[in-house]
């Protein structure tokens, strides 16, 4: 039997941004430390200067090395792997700093302060560093933590998704293809094959992303079931050919929108309606709008709770950059999704 693997609660520092972050902390020690009061320096933009060199260098090889070993200090623990973090720090940060005055004294550089001051250097370093690695390993320890807790309930609320086919839905396409089977064979079969996508997908890892043609083409199977069972009361007008089907979206976005569209707007109308699907692309992106009927008085939680899943699962996917938007009138009701490109900034 094979065994889960460790969660990965250590800090990613190989993630650019985490270094990129890491460096603008210790900058930040740099300047708070050249501008505090007491300080009478004769050249204060060279020590500056010279700090931020030195204080750099440090952060990149501390980056370095906590990525290198990270698979390793996820194994030790917790506690263990954030000490032997932390004491990776303070070492480096030793030894750059020995190296930096050995370097200064073999190149004759005169950057250093003499030699019985040499101890006064290293250990001022190590003050700075203590005090910057105790807040910096606490800040992303705290960051991956809540990175680790959204990708969980993420993932929690694909399954759902992928759970939510409702049992009546269910029902009632096999009950379609049972009055199809002796007078439209092929129209039944056609069926057993839109559903057993529709469920095949439904089921399927939600690890990767999938496309937005593979979406759409989804998307289009259920309203072609959802026709056969409400005949001429719905309707689906499609206006969105000019949508760019190679780019990246998280799996199940789409679906639950075009089965609100349905169930809420569509079933309850004794005559049924249309549901109106446009999109198309502009400097932003690319965007798809579903609107339908709505009945008097709708007023259905499962909508509301549905569409804030979505745009709560576009927003961790793009980093904010996607959006869900909801329009409502009278007598239609309108989502639209908008997506960056996956050329744009941010996108991966």
């Amino acid at each position: 039997m094979s065994r889960d693997p460790l969660p990965l609660w250590f800090p990613n520092f190989c993630r650019p941004a985490a270094v990129f972050g890491l460096m603008v902390l210790s900058e930040l020690v740099v300047v708070i430390m050249a501008l505090a009061p007491g300080r009478t320096l004769e050249s204060p933009l060279r020590h500056l200067a010279l700090n931020s060199l030195f204080v750099q260098w440090v952060a990149l090889m501390c980056a370095t090395a906590l990525c290198g070993l990270r698979p390793w200090l996820n194994r030790a623990g917790i506690r263990a792997g954030l000490g032997l973090a932390y004491l990776l720090v303070l070492a480096i940060t030793v030894a750059a700093s020995f190296s930096a005055v050995w370097v200064d004294r073999f190149a004759g550089l005169n950057l250093t302060l003499p030699g019985p001051e040499i101890g006064r250097i290293v250990a001022n370093n190590l003050l700075v560093a203590a005090l910057v690695a105790a807040a910096a390993l606490r800040y992303y320890y705290v960051q991956q933590q809540w990175r680790a807790d959204l990708q969980t309930r993420t993932e929690a609320r694909v399954k759902a998704l992928q759970a939510r086919i409702r049992p009546h839905f269910l029902f009632n396409s096999m009950n379609t293809i049972a009055s199809l089977i002796r007078s439209r064979p092929e129209v039944a079969e056609r069926t057993v094959e839109d559903l057993s996508e529709l469920f095949r997908y439904a089921l399927s890892s939600a690890d990767t992303d999938s496309t937005l043609g593979q979406e759409l083409a989804l998307c289009r199977r259920y309203l072609a079931i959802e026709q056969l069972r409400l005949g001429d009361r719905l309707e689906v007008d499609w206006q969105a050919s000019a949508l760019p089907e190679a780019e990246p979206l998280p799996p199940l976005i789409l679906q639950p929108l075009f089965e609100n569209a349905v169930y809420h707007g569509i079933q309850p109308l004794p005559a049924g309606g249309r549901i109106d699907v446009t999109g198309g692309c502009d400097d932003d992106g690319w965007w798809l709008s579903i609107a339908n009927p709505v009945a008097p008085g709708d007023a259905r939680p499962g909508r509301q709770m549905a569409l804030s899943n979505i745009g709560e699962r576009l927003e961790h996917r793009f980093a904010g950059r996607a959006r869900l938007a909801v329009e409502r009138s009278e007598s239609r009701f309108s989502v639209t999704v908008k997506v960056p490109l996956r050329t744009s900034p941010h996108v991966a």
